[in-house]
């Protein structure tokens, strides 16, 4: 019996809900596209563009500079066809230098062309990354004071041709 007095039968209906909503698979779909998409980004191989390769290295040479002046000893850019490192003037000779946490030399992508004239003389750059056995030699110095030597580092990839131009006082651009 119920609260008014009326006899109420409890209707029950047994109904199976089989399948999922809408909204259920569309939000699935969202978060397996989100998930392949992140995988996907992660997987590629992110191939830098000359310009930021140039950009990157404009920022470094500042770096190198300024760690010259504030540490008061010369810093160098040891340059190859497949890379570069930054060497440190210390105790009478050049040392590897990291001015990229945890890195002491860092590679050009494969098809980079490069070469470097120093003082208005294109120098000869070494064929092999770096050898460990020979003696460390820059090919570009800033001195403790930031001066260096005016220089021109040609960089080109995929008919592309960037320059970096510095000049004796520190500052540097990039140029086609």
């Amino acid at each position: 019996m119920s609260l008014t007095g009326k006899n109420s039968q409890k209707r029950t209906s047994w109904r199976v809900d089989e399948g999922f909503t809408l909204i259920e698979v569309m939000v699935v779909i969202v978060i397996v596209g989100l998930m392949t998409g992140m995988v996907m980004f992660t997987l590629m191989p992110h191939r830098a563009s000359l310009e930021d390769d140039a950009t990157r290295l404009v920022g470094r040479l500042a770096a190198a500079r300024r760690s010259a002046v504030l540490e008061g000893q010369s810093v160098g850019l040891q340059v190859s066809d497949s890379g570069y490192r930054f060497l440190r003037y210390r105790r009478g000779r050049w040392q590897p230098y990291s001015l990229v946490p945890d890195r002491t030399s860092l590679t050009w992508p494969e098809d980079t062309d490069v070469s470097l004239a120093v003082g208005g003389v294109y120098l000869r750059l070494e064929r092999d990354r770096h050898d460990h056995r020979a003696r460390p030699r820059p090919a570009l110095v800033f001195s403790a004071i930031g001066e260096a030597v005016p220089f021109d580092l040609t960089l080109a990839r995929d008919q592309a041709l960037l320059h970096i131009r510095g000049d004796g006082a520190g500052h540097m651009v990039i140029g086609r």
